[in-house]
């Protein structure tokens, strides 16, 4: 039955309604590529989980040179701990070479973060140069890409103070 009353205190009441509610449960698991998706944990329900990895879009090096930068992989999730975490990088070329310090993390617990030294040595002509960081995660599965772009230039063919910046500001990152 519903009673429904306005704002000058009229009221109404419905007839009575006699209903039967039945009861489901459902368990759902969603994967998302790309670095997200769900798991069920403890019967019902879904959480969601990702895995961040911080980088400069781009960075610009030196021709015959070697930078290291900061990445920084977060576990952005409130209740899942990700688990057997191994991590790759490669270069789309030869003359481009990355080196990550560590390529495996045993665990990142909800909201930690480890931060991983990427060493990039350029053997090559000035140009740009992509460089592909990969994350797989053993527990939930799944994986995670992040690209960064490399720009190579000459040393002396730009001013020296804007390069300074810019080198600070992917270092600082």
């Amino acid at each position: 039955q519903v009673k429904a009353y306005d704002k000058a205190n009229n009221q109404n009441t419905s007839s009575i309604f006699t209903y039967i509610v039945k009861a489901t449960s459902t368990e759902t698991v969603t994967i998302t590529t790309g670095g997200g998706g769900g798991e069920t944990i403890g019967g019902t329900g879904s959480h969601l989980y990702s895995l961040s990895i911080i980088s400069p879009p781009d960075i610009t090096i030196y021709s015959n040179d070697t930078l290291t930068i900061p990445l920084i992989i977060t576990n952005p999730a409130d209740m899942i701990t990700l688990k057997s975490i191994e991590l790759g990088v490669v270069s789309d070329s030869e003359d481009v070479s990355p080196a990550l310090a560590t390529t495996f993390i045993q665990q990142l617990r909800p909201k930690e973060q480890k931060t991983v030294p990427l060493t990039i040595t350029t053997h090559t002509d000035p140009g740009a140069y992509g460089i592909t960081i990969t994350a797989h995660v053993s527990n939930p599965d799944f994986t995670d890409k992040v690209r960064i772009l490399a720009n190579l230039i000459e040393k002396g063919s730009a001013e020296k103070s804007k390069v300074s910046k810019q080198l600070g500001f992917g270092k600082d990152l």
